[in-house]
């Protein structure tokens, strides 16, 4: 009735929108009693996972972080799965002589897959150890105790244009490799890249995501115990993971019609990328302390 205190143009509103408003204040009202709601409590109590359905029910809609919460009560199953399907208990020591074999069979079949292997931090900071290679049966090739010509042979199939070097976070092994003088010159195909190409939608493209989201397994923890413990098994097991999705992520890069951007693109920029982190930048320090003094300068005269 009137116009209680309101301006007109408010008055206005208000009444125009009646209808609009009776109707948000009911949806707004929280009703506390509910007629015809039969329950039993006991209903309610957890029950334990069935490990059998869940984890491949977590995959499908790629609920990454639900699975990783999992945690041991995923054990039977992830052990069980492992064994049928992961090479993590296999890791040797390459014997003398090896080399040779091993770099004709990877160049005859026209790829490898390979995992650097470094104490610490990633390099240069860490010291490297050698690398994780092979399929089925993955070996660890101890760079330091390799004779010259082995390392040679080896450094040949790197320098190798027609064999496809296949891996996960491949710019940590070519800086590897930098440091020991060697450039890699393999066609390559980088998991960590063609996972983010293909899954924008999310930021997890580590092993352990990607075993997850694409085989239902959790990954092994990497381990610092010896250089024959976890850390090694985490090696082969991501070697493992490059094999069994591969094919995957291939067809996946070609429905999408990314092909041209992942090899022209991302798979050349690898090695550019490895170089200029392991040369770093030069920085005229004198430049930025002046440039620092000037920007402190017109901070303290803006705020006064």
């Amino acid at each position: 009735k009137g116009n209680p205190g309101l301006s007109s143009s408010v008055y206005t509103k208000l009444v125009a929108g009646e209808d609009s408003a009776r109707m948000s204040y009911e949806v707004a009202t929280i009703h506390c009693e509910m007629k015809d709601l039969n329950f039993e409590l006991e209903k309610l109590t957890v029950k334990p996972l069935d490990k059998e359905k869940i984890l491949p029910l977590l995959q499908k809609f790629e609920f990454v972080s639900l699975a990783k919460r999992l945690g041991a009560t995923a054990d039977e199953v992830v052990k069980e799965k492992k064994s049928k399907k992961a090479g993590t208990e296999v890791v040797k020591v390459i014997d003398a002589g090896e080399s040779a074999n091993l770099v004709q069979k990877f160049t005859k079949q026209g790829h490898f897959i390979a995992k650097e292997v470094v104490t610490g931090a990633v390099v240069p900071n860490g010291e490297f150890l050698g690398f994780v290679v092979g399929d089925d049966k993955p070996v660890f090739v101890e760079w330091k105790i390799l004779s010259k010509e082995d390392k040679k042979i080896w450094e040949s199939l790197f320098a190798d244009e027609k064999v496809e070097l296949r891996g996960h976070d491949l710019k940590q092994l070519v800086k590897c490799l930098l440091s020991e003088g060697i450039e890699i010159k393999n066609r390559l195909f980088d998991l960590m890249i063609a996972s983010y190409i293909t899954n924008s939608s999310t930021r997890a493209h580590d092993v352990p995501s990607i075993s997850l989201r694409e085989l239902a397994e959790e990954a092994p923890i990497a381990g610092q115990e010896t250089l024959f413990g976890p850390e090694l098994s985490s090696r082969a097991y991501c070697l493992s993971v490059v094999e069994r999705t591969y094919l995957d992520y291939c067809a996946a890069l070609k429905k999408n019609n990314d092909e041209e951007l992942f090899y022209t693109l991302e798979m050349r920029l690898i090695p550019v990328l490895a170089q200029m982190e392991m040369n770093g930048i030069e920085i005229d320090s004198e430049f930025l302390n002046d440039l620092s003094k000037i920007a402190g300068e017109q901070v303290e005269t803006i705020t006064k």
